[in-house]
Formats: structure tokens, sequence, C-alpha cells
């Protein structure tokens, strides 16, 4: 590589960056099963270190969000949720953690606007329909929730969690 220093600096960066990027998910799968073993405190403290590592990362953002609502750390998890959608804004799944986080602070407006965000982007995505449907069960609108609940069972037949909630209904 004589005369050729700026490829050992190009090489010596990207092999950074590999390297910065495998210790973040390898901190954001070890945060993972602490959640899975109900640590999440420890949990937190790996997420943390892994955005501070890959801070563009919206998945890692999203982990750390999940983590933050299972903490009753839920503005957190807002801004958590923000930054994903920043980085990533076509995925449906930050709406959707979007809106349950708004739900669980009783911002029942904002909760069905990022619902409605995430059914925008992907019309199809069930678990959209069936946070909308919990939503409308909550507030008493069991028509809109059963709507909800058979339209993720249309765009995903079979989808369990709508299939319970719409069961859960047939009595009322």
């Amino acid at each position: 590589m004589k005369g050729q220093p700026w490829k050992v600096v190009v090489l010596a960066l990207i092999l950074g960056l590999v390297g910065c990027a495998r210790t973040a998910k390898k901190d954001s799968n070890a945060a993972i099963e602490l959640q899975h073993q109900g640590r999440p405190a420890e949990a937190l403290a790996r997420l943390e270190r892994a955005v501070k590592i890959d801070p563009d990362d919206p998945e890692l953002w999203h982990t750390l969000a999940v983590v933050y609502t299972d903490l009753d750390c839920d503005e957190e998890a807002l801004d958590c949720y923000r930054q994903a959608i920043e980085l990533d804004p076509a995925e449906p799944r930050w709406q959707v953690g979007l809106g349950i986080t708004h739900h669980n602070l009783g911002q029942v407006k904002r909760a069905r606007a990022a619902l409605g965000a995430a059914l925008a982007l992907d019309s199809g995505f069930a678990p959209a329909y069936y946070y909308l449907g919990r939503l409308e069960q909550e507030h008493g609108d069991l028509k809109k929730a059963r709507r909800s609940f058979r339209q993720a069972l249309e765009v995903q037949p079979g989808f369990a969690p709508a299939a319970s909630a719409l069961n859960e209904l047939k009595s009322r």
C-alpha cells in the first residue's frame, strides 16, 4: 500500500465502524436476553451503551423504548420512538410503539394518530389494527374494536392476538 496511505485510513475506518456496529449489536442481543429474563434495569444499561455506540440504528432505539416502557418510563420511551421514526420513517413498528406509549400516557388522540400513521405506511400491518382495536375496546367502542380486530385477521389470517380479542368480544 506504499504511496496510498488513504487506503490504510479508509480500511481502518471501515473496520472500526464494523467493530462498533458488532459491539452495539452484541449489547442489543444481550439486552434482549436480559429483558426476557426479567432483568430490565440491566437490559437498559446495555441498550443505553449500544445507542451511544451506534446512534443511527433505529432498531436499537426501538428496543430501548420497549425496555423503558417495561420500566414505566413512558416519556423516555416516546423520545426513543421519535428517534427511531426520524432515522427510519417508513417502518410502521415504530409508529405502533409510539401509539402504544401515547395510550399508556392517556393521550388517546395521539395514540390513534400514531396507529393511523402506521397503517398509512403499511395497510397490511396486523399489529397496528390489533392495537387500534385494543384502544377502541378500552374506550368503550366495541363496534370499532371488532372492526379493527377483523381487519387484522383479514390482512394476516390466523393472527392470534386479534383472533383471541375478537373471541373475547363475542360474549359482549
